[in-house]
């Protein structure tokens, strides 16, 4: 109901085509991204090395809202993708007005982190 309504009210739609670019790793980074529709690749390093493929509901972007460093991974849509986008200032207002999305927030990053630790341990 409302929390639907604000949100609406914060977000913009971007829509992708299969092979476009989202952001690149280490540019400045503002806003967190929800798939509406289709996937994008999470892409690290020179090499492009796949860290993760992500879908619809799924976020991303997370991290440089957080903090103001630069992206961490390039993101590529995979296949054509609808986007809402939400700015760092946007964000943060929302997390004061809705305080329980910020523990949504904090469940993914720590799966997140948790799949990571255990792809690195299994690799080594």
């Amino acid at each position: 109901g409302n929390d639907l309504q604000w949100i609406n009210e914060i977000t913009r739609e971007k829509k992708y085509k299969a092979g476009q670019t989202v952001f690149r790793e280490n540019d400045v980074g503002d806003s967190l991204y929800i798939i509406i529709s289709g996937s994008v690749r999470v892409l690290k390093g020179d090499n492009q090395v796949i860290l993760q493929i992500l879908e619809e509901r799924e976020t991303f972007g997370e991290m440089s809202i957080l903090d103001q460093e630069p992206r961490s991974a390039t993101v590529e849509v995979q296949k054509d993708a609808t986007l809402l986008a939400i700015k760092r200032d946007d964000f943060q207002r929302l997390l004061l007005a809705r305080p329980q999305l910020a523990f949504s927030l904090f469940r993914t990053i720590s799966r997140r982190l948790r799949e990571a630790v255990t792809r690195f341990t299994a690799a080594h």
